[in-house]
Formats: structure tokens, C-alpha cells, sequence
């Protein structure tokens, strides 16, 4: 592991911070001795949890003992503010967050120099209806993006920190999350661990359910709990599309739910969502087959994936199969088409082969993938400078 500077220059001088994407560290030395320990409160939304000890043994008689403790998780439901021309961001208040003060009480300086995230387990709830409408300082926000279109097999993202813990005092490393797509909310159970130095010794924060850019939409659009969404006249009854949209979200979020770890208030009401009476009327309950073709024939970006899910409600592995190979070519052809068309969208580019990627590996999706972000990046730029010509017009 690479350090900024040696040890022994080093000095116990007020908290410093920094960091960006990194990777992992490793190796441990001789003749140091560091304790890190972990007890934290909640884990399991309720009750104490206590992690073992964990030693390492360091050169030059380095002595630390890490000590973390008040684990917290904030999740609310999200705001947004304009930033820069033609550019709407969260505001930080509201962005999903997981914290905890880790305490020094050893002799020595010790650093966090990584954030370790593993997705467990992640769900993608998109929109189915439409209807218009501490005594500890804390570091800096260290913003983590989590994939917008998770894939079934876990994920282990990395992160750098560069956060001093001097002898005898504590700091609150905060980690904010965020993904690239706006237009759905994902729902994430993850492990946080920071990576302790020297030594790059694990301190385990504990694990967590957050909603990603906030909790799960409770308006009745995004789960079928609600009797007047559902029968409203801005709803389409037995829809294939809005029927396997709001299945796959009850059942995603369901999934998700059931995971151990601490969550807000917010998303712990979701393991107590309640089907709405007037769903059993308003689901398109033709054979699946039937809604499959439908799916794959639709305008909505997020079909082909509904169909591949349907499909798998069939029992048929060949013809699950089968759906799997139209989906991703269809996917596959979005992308393109919103490549080569003038007035093709870099973003919906993106999200045809991140699609595709979540289902697994593809080089032409990879490829097209590229392409696209490209193509965003641009079109982003020339919206900013549009959006500040106008400003600039307008006075």
C-alpha cells in the first residue's frame, strides 16, 4: 500500500481529510500492535450487536485501539434544489446515509483509508402509474454511487478515505449514496466496513437497508396499495406492463426487506405494505405467454426485463431461454437506435445496456455501453451551456 507520507512524519495536528475512488488495501507489517474494535447499536433494527476484537501485530511499537460505536442510518424522502444552469441536485440533507464514530483509544495516530461496500442484495422499483406530481466532528461526505440496474450476484464497491484518528479523540466518517438514474428508486441491503491503516484491518460497521435516492414511493404508484390509484381514471386496467411493474416491485422490495440490518423508519414500513383490494380486479390475469408478447412489443424501456420475468413464471427453461435471447436483442437494439438517431438520448442509451449488463456479461453491450456515455457527457455539456446562455440572456 502506497502511503501519502512515512510515519514517522506524521504528527497528531488537527483532522485532515480527503479521498476519492480507489481500491482495496493490504499487507501488514511486524512489531505494531493495533486493536480495532466494533460494538454498535441497532444492527437489527433493534438490539446490541458486539464484534469480536481483531489484533494486528505492526513494527516500531505503533499501538492503536479503533473503537466504533452510534451506527446510524438516515434515509428521507428526497428534495432537490437547482445547482449550476440547467442542473437539479439533491439536496445533501436528504441524500441516504450511514455513519458511525470511530474512537481512538490507543497511544498513536491511526487513519481510515477505505470505505468497503458490499451489495447483499439490491431491487430495482421503477414507476408503474403516472399521474403527474454529535460531540464527534464529522468528515466530509465521501458520495459512493451504488449501481442503478444491480445485477442478482453480490457487489463489492470500493472507496477512499483519508480520515486521521488521533489518540484519545473520535470522528464520524459519513457516507453518502447515490446512482446515476433519477427515475427510480432502488432498494439496497449492504455491509459497510471501513479499512483501518496500518494494516488494513477491517472495522465492521454492521449492515444496513437503504432506499436509494430515498424510500420507496408510498403514493400508490410504485406498489399496488392503493385503491384509488388503481381504479383512477389515469390508470390502465389489465395492462401487462403496469401488472408485472407492480409485481416485480412488491415482490423485489419484499425480498430486499427481509434482509437483516438497521434501516429509517421510512423503509421499515415497507415490511408492513398491504395489497389493495381492488388489485385482484385491476391485474391482467391472461396466460403469461400472452402478456410476454405484449411486454416484448411495448414502448416502455423496462419492458423487455418484465418479460424476462414473467417468462420465469412459466416453469419453461426453454422458453425462458428464449425470452432471455429477444429481450437482450431487443435491449440491445434500443441502445442503438438511440445512438444513431439525431434526437436519440445518450442516457436512454446507457440504460438499454446497463440493462443488458445486469443480466450478464456481453462485449457488445459493454461496447455500446461506452458509446453512450460518451454521448451523454456531450449532451450534458452543450445543456449546460445552453442553460447558461439563457440565463445570461434573461439577465
Amino acid at each position: 500500500m502506497k502511503r501519502r507520507w512515512p510515519w514517522s512524519r506524521r504528527s497528531p495536528a488537527k483532522t485532515e481529510f480527503g479521498g476519492s475512488a480507489g481500491g482495496s488495501r493490504k499487507g501488514l507489517g511486524l512489531g505494531r500492535r493495533v486493536e480495532v474494535t466494533a460494538a454498535f447499536l441497532g444492527i437489527l433494527v433493534a438490539g446490541v450487536v458486539l464484534a469480536p476484537v481483531v489484533e494486528g501485530v505492526f513494527d516500531h511499537g505503533f499501538e492503536a485501539r479503533l473503537e466504533v460505536a452510534e451506527a446510524t442510518v438516515s434515509n428521507l424522502p428526497a428534495s432537490y434544489s437547482s445547482g449550476r444552469p440547467g442542473e437539479i441536485r439533491q439536496d445533501p440533507e436528504t441524500e441516504p446515509t450511514v455513519a458511525a464514530t470511530v474512537r481512538n483509544r490507543g497511544t498513536d495516530t491511526a487513519w481510515i483509508e477505505e470505505a468497503r461496500i458490499e451489495v447483499v442484495a439490491a431491487a430495482r422499483i421503477e414507476t408503474c402509474v403516472s399521474q403527474g406530481g454529535g460531540d464527534v466532528p464529522s468528515s466530509k461526505r465521501y458520495r459512493i454511487a451504488l449501481p442503478a440496474f444491480p445485477g442478482s450476484k453480490r457487489q463489492v464497491i470500493h472507496h477512499d478515505l483519508h480520515v486521521e484518528v488521533q489518540p484519545g479523540h473520535g470522528v464520524r466518517p459519513v457516507l453518502s449514496f447515490q446512482q446515476d438514474s433519477p427515475a427510480s428508486t432502488n432498494l439496497y441491503a449492504i455491509r459497510v466496513q471501513l479499512v483501518a491503516d496500518p494494516g488494513g484491518r477491517l472495522i465492521d460497521i454492521g449492515r444496513f437497508v437503504i432506499g436509494v435516492p430515498e424510500p420507496v414511493s408510498r403514493s400508490g404508484q410504485v406498489l399496488p396499495e392503493n385503491d384509488e390509484v388503481l381504479l383512477g381514471a389515469a390508470s390502465s386496467p389489465h395492462s401487462p406492463y403496469q401488472t408485472w411493474c407492480f409485481r416485480h416491485n412488491l415482490e423485489a422490495m419484499r425480498k430486499v426487506i427481509a434482509e437483516p440490518g438497521r434501516r429509517s423508519d421510512y423503509v421499515a414500513a415497507l415490511s408492513r405494505v398491504q395489497v389493495a383490494p381492488a388489485w385482484d380486479s385491476y391485474a391482467d390475469r391472461r396466460p403469461i405467454r400472452e402478456m410476454v408478447e405484449d411486454l416484448l412489443g411495448g414502448d416502455y424501456p423496462e419492458a423487455p426485463m418484465l418479460a424476462i420475468e414473467a417468462a420465469s413464471h412459466t416453469g419453461d427453461p426453454a422458453y425462458e431461454e428464449a425470452i432471455h435471447e429477444r429481450a437482450v436483442s431487443r435491449l440491445l437494439r434500443q441502445a442503438e437506435r438511440e445512438l444513431e438517431g439525431k434526437y436519440g438520448s445518450g442516457l436512454l442509451a446507457v440504460e438499454a445496456a446497463e440493462r443488458v449488463l445486469s443480466l450478464g456479461p456481453s462485449s457488445v453491450a459493454s461496447r455500446l455501453l461506452s458509446r453512450a456515455k460518451a454521448r451523454e457527457r456531450a449532451e450534458d455539456e452543450r445543456f449546460r451551456e445552453e442553460a447558461e446562455a439563457e440565463e445570461l440572456e434573461s439577465g
